[in-house]
């Protein structure tokens, strides 16, 4: 009598099928030149979808399904404790109630290996592919320039940074007057959309900008802003300055179209604000990213003089400085937000030493981790592009 063969089922058919569709896509994700024509062609389509489901909802929805996930996890351990020990122990084996409940647990099982395949997809689809393209989808940058070419770029910042303080809209005290978030936005997206000429992915729709729940959480561990690749959607920390806003909300905005890496997010971000016409988003963009400039530039000066700090000092005091004006509105600014601060609950504020601690943990190992491509590195880009002005490119 020949025996009968037993079928897959369907659900570890869709499940393999699922799985070898990952893997393949997983293993070109690091195929560079794959990674540039799908963030280039194939992601913005996506985020056009992915992004406007996600903008309808006024709450975070990446923030909700961390929390989900969260909860879900700690469930599913327990689940699997309780299963476990019952497995273990012949008597509890053997009870109805047990039984019943190992059956439970394995369609448990099924839906988490399902549901655990859709994270993978996201992840893979979402941002996997597209982090794995060139920095702003050029294939070579330079990361070596003259002393010459640093100061431009430095000094460049600063001019602009400091042509733009004059003309900040103030009230009777002197205090900068800021826009509604709204229009913020709005001004915000069209200078993104200003440099589709030559960053195509920056045209089309945006989401808006969520505020975190967790934005006190946020602040221990030092982060402005976080985008969710599974929705495609942005946060910001609500104590973030107005004046820092455009620069946060424009990296963060780089993200969401497909500029990953945090150099190229940061370089994007500060060139949106530096060539928009709005005085408050130029100064923004140029605070945020000046700090890295100055250092990159002070750094060189010493490399000349041999380590002489006296030398390079008198170097650098010659160069132009950024006005005294544009501390004082970015200290008035952050006050502003250390009263709310002080103002609102926060009921986790005994874990702060430990979310701070956590933090500087996790900035240094992804310091390690994406070496070449991290938020410093952005100083390579800025340079380069005011390189590339000087030479007529």
């Amino acid at each position: 009598m020949e025996k009968k063969q037993r079928r897959i089922g369907l659900y570890w058919r869709i499940m393999i099928i699922v799985g070898v569709i990952l893997f393949t896509f997983f293993l070109l994700g690091w195929v560079t030149p794959f990674g540039n024509f799908y963030a280039e062609h194939v992601y913005p389509k996506l985020y056009e979808v992915v992004g406007r489901f996600a903008d309808i909802f006024p709450f975070s929805v990446g923030e909700l399904l961390m929390y989900s996930v969260a909860v879900y996890g700690a469930v599913t351990v327990v689940l699997l404790i309780v299963g476990g020990i019952i497995f273990l122990r012949k008597k509890l084996r053997r009870r109805t109630g047990a039984t019943r409940f190992g059956g439970f647990l394995r369609g448990y099982m099924k839906v988490f290996l399902a549901l655990f395949a859709a994270g993978l997809w996201l992840y893979v689809f979402h941002w996997w592919i597209p982090y794995h393209d060139y920095a702003l989808g050029v294939k070579e940058h330079r990361t070596e320039f003259t002393l010459e070419e640093i100061r431009t770029a430095r000094n460049a910042i600063v001019d602009r940074m400091n042509e733009a303080i004059a003309k900040l809209p103030r009230d009777a005290g002197g205090s900068i007057v800021y826009p509604d978030e709204e229009t913020m936005f709005q001004t915000m997206v069209s200078s993104m959309r200003s440099l589709s000429d030559e960053y195509p992915r920056l045209g089309g729709f945006y989401a808006h900008p969520k505020i975190a729940w967790c934005s006190d959480v946020l602040e221990w561990m030092g982060i402005g802003g976080y985008t969710y690749p599974y929705v495609m959607e942005a946060t910001y920390n609500k104590y973030t300055s107005k004046l820092f806003w455009y620069d946060l909300l424009a990296h963060e905005a780089s993200h969401n179209k497909g500029y990953y890496k945090e150099n190229e997010a940061n370089f994007v971000g500060f060139l949106a604000c530096y060539r928009s016409d709005d005085p408050i988003m130029i100064v923004s963009g140029c605070l945020g990213i000046f700090g890295l400039m100055d250092d990159y530039y002070y750094g060189a000066l010493l490399q000349k003089h041999g380590g002489n700090e006296q030398a390079a000092a008198e170097e650098y005091f010659a160069q132009p400085q950024p006005l005294p004006v544009i501390y004082d509105d970015a200290r008035e600014a952050q006050e502003v937000v250390d009263e709310q601060y002080a103002e609102d609950d926060h009921p986790l504020e005994e874990y702060k030493e430990t979310a701070e601690e956590v933090a500087e943990t996790g900035w240094d190992t992804q310091e390690t981790l994406i070496e070449g491509s991290g938020y410093n590195d952005a100083v390579y880009l800025v340079t380069e592009y005011f390189a590339n002005i000087g030479a007529g490119k």
